[in-house]
């Protein structure tokens, strides 16, 4: 169940990183586009790097569930309730950034998609803390 709620999260910061590609080819800052600015590549491709890890994760926490079993993949499953929450975090910030007032993020679903998300991996990693 986390992992597939993890994935869920995946995809919502894929197209954050869209929306960021997007909006920096259009938006100039100090007379060159935002996509030009070193920085900015740096943050759409440290993005990229933490959503493929967390999708990596996910992927091979589903694979050792599959086959071996949920208390072989337990290692893996808690690596995910660490790198999947941090990791939308980071995305939603830096996207976050690239808009200016925050206007084109705000005004889309995936925020919400990406809120959502995040509580279930919330309400998930508790439920499984309180377990005697």
């Amino acid at each position: 169940m986390y992992t597939y709620v993890s994935m869920h999260g995946v995809i919502a910061n894929y197209l954050f990183v869209q929306l960021m590609c997007k909006r920096v080819t259009n938006r100039v800052a100090f007379g060159k586009p935002l996509a030009e600015q070193g920085t900015i590549q740096a943050d759409i491709g440290n993005s990229r790097v933490e959503i493929d890890q967390a999708r990596l994760l996910c992927l091979n926490a589903a694979h050792r569930m599959d086959l071996y079993g949920n208390k072989v993949a337990k290692n893996d499953i808690a690596a995910i309730k660490v790198a999947a929450p941090r990791m939308a975090k980071t995305v939603v910030d830096r996207a976050m950034q690239v808009s200016d007032d925050n206007r084109e993020i705000k005004c889309t679903y995936l925020i919400g998609i990406v809120l959502i998300v995040m509580l279930f991996m919330t309400m998930w990693s508790r439920i499984q803390c309180s377990k005697p």
